[in-house]
């Protein structure tokens, strides 16, 4: 049976701050190796929802287009070293309760539809997969505010992976 594929909710910073962070992710690379993420694929993850049916992707868009938040600011300014996953993130010093709201929210509007992994909603962007050594690495401040969530889909080409926007919700 086909999918609809893997998908999760997100947050885009706008295209400036995603090629900024791109530039940030290859100064990582090169201090320690691994696979920099593509600047169009920059984003913060809100909930992994995993593969799913194409009557189950209905009924999550419907579930998401009942979700209300209004739009917030969020700075990302430290880079953290996941070991398990081997990644490198940038991420908030300070708690985003806006956003683990909107994600706790999502999670509440789909779980009739789909289980999702009970992982906590941790504020991160992926800047490095895969890293090989543990570089000394720092970042300025960079700030946004989300103004809309989206719905993502991840496509694996050859051997890396875009994402690609399916819809999308306002923070009013």
């Amino acid at each position: 049976m086909a999918t609809a594929g893997r998908l999760f909710f997100a947050l885009l910073p706008p295209p400036a701050l995603q090629a900024e962070l791109g530039r940030l992710a290859v100064w990582c690379q090169r201090r320690c190796g691994g696979f920099a993420v593509a600047p169009e694929n920059i984003h913060l993850t809100l909930l992994f929802l995993g593969e799913l049916l194409p009557g189950q992707l209905d009924a999550v868009r419907r579930a998401a287009a009942g979700v209300r938040c209004a739009s917030f600011g969020m700075s990302l300014d430290r880079i953290e070293y996941w070991p398990g996953p081997r990644l490198l993130c940038a991420v908030p010093s300070q708690p985003l309760p806006a956003a683990t709201a909107l994600a706790t929210a999502l999670r509440e509007a789909v779980r009739d539809t789909v289980v999702v992994p009970p992982r906590p909603f941790a504020a991160h962007v992926t800047l490095l997969r895969r890293l090989r050594r543990l570089g000394e690495v720092s970042m300025l401040p960079l700030a946004w505010s989300a103004t809309e969530f989206c719905l993502l889909r991840s496509q694996p080409v050859g051997r890396d992976v875009r994402y690609s926007s399916i819809d999308a919700w306002p923070c009013t």
